[in-house]
């Protein structure tokens, strides 16, 4: 049997996984792999040979650029790519252009639907915090975009002469250094964004589920 893999391009990381088998028809195959978790190689243009060969891939990708270099390698390993838009999602979506939504968001609140139902909220805690919602009748209804934790660390390192980027986030205050006060905004910010949004999302829907994701 010819084997089947999802590819995610992230801003940060390329993810390779391996899809079921054959039992499910092949437009959903690449969602029940993100809703299911999957474990996930990391792949870099160093290591080619990491690449599945002859496979059948879906891939859903943020970095368009990327994405066709990365198949490219593949299709040169006798491999099938298909990639998926956010219009080809089976999910419906607000956007009055869906070519200009990333597909990343509602394939995780298809996931997150098939993991938990409707409605939710879905929180993927990458390089961007995003926070979406899929609303009572199963619908991705949109949500928010806000920086994730490392863009929050080196834009508050870079704003200032006596500044520099810290990486942890503590919660106990005050701090007592720089880099104690520091570490303690960085927290604070990124907990009050994630809280804020959290807050409006079930305002719209009080009964959702909350569905967390992401490298964070």
């Amino acid at each position: 049997m010819t084997e089947r893999h999802g590819i995610d391009v992230g801003n940060s990381r390329v993810k390779i996984f391996r899809l079921p088998g054959g039992e499910l028809p092949p437009e959903q195959a690449a969602l029940v792999a993100a809703a299911r978790d999957l474990p996930a190689s990391i792949w870099s243009e160093d290591d080619p040979d990491s690449l599945p060969a002859d496979s059948d891939i879906e891939m859903v990708a943020v970095r368009p650029e990327l994405a066709a270099r990365l198949t490219e390698l593949l299709e040169a390993r006798a491999s099938r790519v298909r990639r998926w838009s956010a219009a080809d999602l089976p999910i419906e979506n607000p956007y009055d252009d869906p070519a200009r939504l990333g597909p990343d968001r509602p394939l995780a609140a298809l996931a997150a639907r098939r993991l938990v139902g409707a409605p939710a909220v879905v929180i993927d805690a990458g390089t961007a915090l995003t926070v979406d919602l899929v609303d009572a009748q199963g619908r991705f209804a949109g949500g928010a975009i806000a920086p994730g934790l490392r863009l929050l660390a080196r834009a508050l390192g870079q704003g200032g002469a006596m500044l520099h980027e810290v990486e942890a986030a503590r919660e106990d205050y005050p701090g007592r250094s720089t880099a104690e006060a520091l570490e303690l905004g960085l927290g604070a910010a990124f907990r009050g964004a994630l809280e804020g949004l959290v807050r409006a999302a079930l305002a719209r829907e009080p009964e959702a589920r909350l569905v967390l994701t992401g490298g964070d």
